[in-house]
């Protein structure tokens, strides 16, 4: 490693241990963030195959979908408010 990357990273290291809360609060929201972000893509899966699905009747369908839709957006707020910070 070269030297000046050495002593910047020392630097940050040392002057981010006066802020250990926050700086663990804020990784735990970016990973709770990015787990979401990683799970909504499941949700789609879902919505796409209610909609493929011929067996379900029309008011089944769109309920399913409601409820699909209205939990995708629930984790899309959640997901940006976790990025974004308390």
């Amino acid at each position: 490693m070269k030297n000046n990357t050495k002593k910047t990273l020392q630097y940050f290291w040392k002057a981010s241990m006066k802020y250990r809360i926050s700086g663990t609060l804020n990784l735990v929201a970016v990973v709770l963030a990015v787990g979401i972000g990683v799970i909504v893509p499941l949700y789609y899966k879902d919505f796409f195959n209610v909609l493929a699905n011929g067996n379900l009747t029309k008011n089944e369908a769109v309920s399913a979908l409601i409820k699909i839709l209205i939990f995708i957006a629930g984790l899309g707020f959640f997901g940006m408010v976790f990025l974004a910070g308390f």
